[in-house]
C-alpha cells in the first residue's frame, strides 16, 4: 500500500460507467487514490465484483439508471452533499449497426442515456460542488472512442469550475482505460 500522498484524499468522487471497462478503471484509480468513490452502474453484479474486488474500502455503489431522478437522489443521498469530483463515463452503443439500419427506438435510448443522462446528473451535481468548494469543482466527461482531450474552465465569483472531456482513443478494456485516465487526471493536478 502507498503509503505517500494521494491525490484524492478527502475528496468525494462519483463515477457513471464504473462496471466495466473505462468506468471501473477510473473508479479503482480514484479510490486508490484516496478519494470516497460513489461508483455507479445499472448492473449490479459488475457493481458486487467491483466492491469485492476492492481492497481500499473507500467505494460505495449505487445501482440503478441514471435516467432516473430516483437513481440521482440516491447518488446525491450518499454524497451528502460534498462531491468534489464527477467523471460521466456512463455509454451504451447502438450494437454497431450501419445508419440506416438503426431504429428511432435504439437512437433515441443511446442519446439518452449517452447525453441526456451526463446532463441531469451533471446540473444535479453542480449545484453542490459549487456550493462545497472554493476552489475548483471538476467534470470529467469520457465520449466516444477516437480522442482528443478539451478543458475548459469558467470562473464566476471566485468559484473556477473545469469541465475536462476525454474522448477515448479506441479499444474498451479496463487497461487501455486506465492509461487515458490517468492521462485525463494529470489534468486535475493543476487545480
Amino acid at each position: 500500500m502507498n503509503c505517500g500522498n494521494k491525490r484524492f484524499t478527502g475528496k468525494v468522487a462519483i463515477v457513471t460507467g464504473a462496471g466495466a471497462g473505462i468506468g471501473l478503471a477510473t473508479a479503482e484509480l480514484f479510490a486508490r487514490e484516496g478519494a470516497r468513490v460513489i461508483a455507479v452502474d445499472i448492473l449490479a453484479d459488475r457493481l458486487d465484483a467491483l466492491q469485492e474486488k476492492d481492497q481500499s474500502g473507500n467505494i460505495v455503489t449505487v445501482c440503478g439508471d441514471i435516467l432516473k431522478e430516483d437513481t440521482i437522489r440516491g447518488i446525491l443521498s450518499i454524497a451528502n452533499e460534498r462531491i468534489d469530483i464527477l467523471a460521466n463515463i456512463v455509454g451504451i452503443m447502438d450494437g454497431f449497426l450501419p445508419a440506416a439500419e438503426v431504429d428511432d427506438a435504439t437512437w433515441d435510448r443511446v442519446i439518452a442515456v449517452n447525453v441526456t443522462s451526463i446532463m441531469r446528473l451533471t446540473r444535479a451535481v453542480l449545484p453542490f460542488m459549487v456550493a462545497f468548494r472554493t476552489k475548483c469543482p471538476q467534470v470529467l466527461d469520457f465520449i466516444g472512442k477516437d480522442g482528443v482531450f478539451q478543458r475548459n474552465v469558467r470562473h464566476d465569483e471566485g468559484t473556477c469550475l473545469a469541465f475536462v472531456v476525454l474522448v477515448l482513443h479506441g479499444g474498451r478494456s479496463a487497461r487501455t482505460g486506465f492509461n487515458q485516465v490517468e492521462a485525463a487526471l494529470a489534468l486535475f493536478d493543476h487545480h
